[in-house]
Formats: structure tokens, C-alpha cells, sequence
């Protein structure tokens, strides 16, 4: 089942940094749909793409991209998306050719004329350039799809929307077992000082440790109660604006 509710929440609360209509909609998915039955993503052939509905910005692609390769289900990148390909209506120049390069007239795509031009952007938004910069966006899906690979919690784990304190944060915790992967998006503009995490019972017990998956900073353990959950809990201390940050909470558990 394609998790429109879901894709319409990201896009919108990205664009407008409306954080809650986001929480509220994966909060939904996590309580209503079996594990592994739902299909996440963000545009289709039918939808302007959402570098074009973000109006061209990075930073917000980039947060879209870190919330859809950490929900839970199963994700669908509609091709083009990880290297910030732009789209409107019509229909037809929402399908158009896939910049493999910046080369006219075919982008790598054919060496003969594409059914439709290719869109103004792809001499900088295609594979070739962006594959050799290990900060462009498409680095950063290969690094998303390697760690949702390597992390269980990100594939098929438990997911808790958590209370953040600020109207400008998400943050959830994907778990399972003792594999534990918390996401924290400030979707505004202005960093955030002024917030704290908290999540009532799960989660990680005992000694914790911070590491840092997507994003830099030093990051915070919490202090997990007796049978889990933390109150108050920030993990750095500022959060820049159109930012998020994936933390592994590891270390002894149980």
C-alpha cells in the first residue's frame, strides 16, 4: 500500500517546516500498518517533483531524502530524486530523461534525441558530477540506503514518534532488538537551542553511547530509565536549521 497520507506530510512539512503534520501522519503509519506493508516515498510520475516543490533547495531535499530512507516500510525512489532532479506540470515533464551526465542534447540517457528535452538543471544535478562528491546528494542516498542495509531497526524495526518541545523538530526512534537509530530533523530555518526528547518506555537500557550516523556533531547519550526512555534528552546542543541527524544509541542493554 503507497503511503500517500505519508509522502503528502513529508513534502509539505518540509517545505513549510510544519513538523507536526509530519509526526502526526508517521505516528499513524507506525500504529496502523502491519510491519513491512506500507511503500514510503515522496513524488511518483503524477506529482511535480520535490526539488521543484522545495524551489530548488538542497537543504530541504536533503532532509526529505534522510526522512524517507529512515521511516519504516519499504521506500521508492522515483528515479531522478537522488540527484535533485526538477519537474512541473504537465505530465510530460515530469518523466523526462535521466541525467546520467550534463551532456546535451541526451544527458547520457541516448545518443539520440530524447522524447523530451531534459530539464535545465542537469548540467550539475546528474550521476557523473554529483558520484564524485562525497557531500551532493546523491552521496548522501548511497549513504542513507548503506545504512538502512546495515541497521535492522531501519528495515523492519519498531518506529516511536517522539515529543521534542520544539514546533520545529522531529525526531523518531526506529528499534529493534538492541539496534537502536534515532532521527532528529529541525525542518526550520533557525537553528534550535531550546528543545528536549523524550520517549516514555523502549529503547535502549542501561550504558549508552551516541555514535553518529548521518550528520556531525559530538553527540549526547541519553540517560535511559530502568526499563527504558529518557526525558529532556538532547543530543547536541544546537540543532542547525534544515538539518537532520541520524544517532545510533548503542552500548549495554538489558
Amino acid at each position: 500500500a503507497f503511503g500517500f497520507d505519508l509522502a503528502a506530510a513529508t513534502v509539505q512539512g518540509v517545505a513549510v517546516a510544519d513538523a507536526g503534520t509530519v509526526a502526526a501522519s508517521l505516528d499513524r503509519v507506525a500504529r496502523l500498518y502491519p510491519d513491512g506493508r506500507i511503500a514510503v516515498f515522496l513524488s511518483n510520475h503524477d506529482q511535480e517533483r520535490v526539488m521543484s516543490r522545495f524551489g530548488i533547495s538542497p537543504a530541504k531535499a536533503r532532509m526529505a531524502a534522510t526522512l524517507l530512507l529512515t521511516y519504516p516500510g519499504v521506500p521508492f525512489v522515483y528515479y531522478g530524486e537522488e540527484v535533485g532532479m526538477s519537474g512541473r506540470k504537465p505530465d510530460p515533464r515530469l518523466r523526462t530523461p535521466m541525467p546520467w551526465t550534463g551532456e546535451s542534447p541526451g544527458v547520457g540517457f541516448t545518443t539520440g534525441e530524447p522524447w523530451e528535452e531534459p530539464q535545465s538543471g542537469s548540467a550539475t544535478s546528474n550521476v557523473e558530477d554529483q558520484s564524485g562528491d562525497p557531500s551532493s546528494l546523491l552521496s548522501l542516498y548511497r549513504d542513507l540506503i548503506e545504512l538502512r542495509r546495515d541497521h535492522p531497526a531501519l528495515r523492519y524495526g519498531d518506529t516511536i514518534v517522539l515529543e521534542t518541545g520544539s514546533v520545529w523538530l522531529l525526531a523518531y526512534l526506529r528499534t529493534i532488538g538492541d539496534d537502536h537509530v534515532l532521527v532528529v530533523a529541525n525542518l526550520g530555518i533557525a537553528d534550535v537551542t531550546d528543545y528536549g526528547l523524550t520517549l516514555e518506555g523502549g529503547g535502549p537500557t542501561g550504558v549508552v553511547e551516541a555514535v553518529g550516523l548521518i550528520g556531525a556533531g559530538d553527540f549526547v547519550p541519553p540517560v535511559p530509565g530502568e526499563t527504558g526512555g529518557f526525558e529532556g534528552y538532547r543530543p547536541l546542543e544546537t540543532l542547525p536549521g534544515h538539518t537532520a541527524v541520524v544517532i545510533g544509541l548503542t552500548g549495554i542493554d538489558g
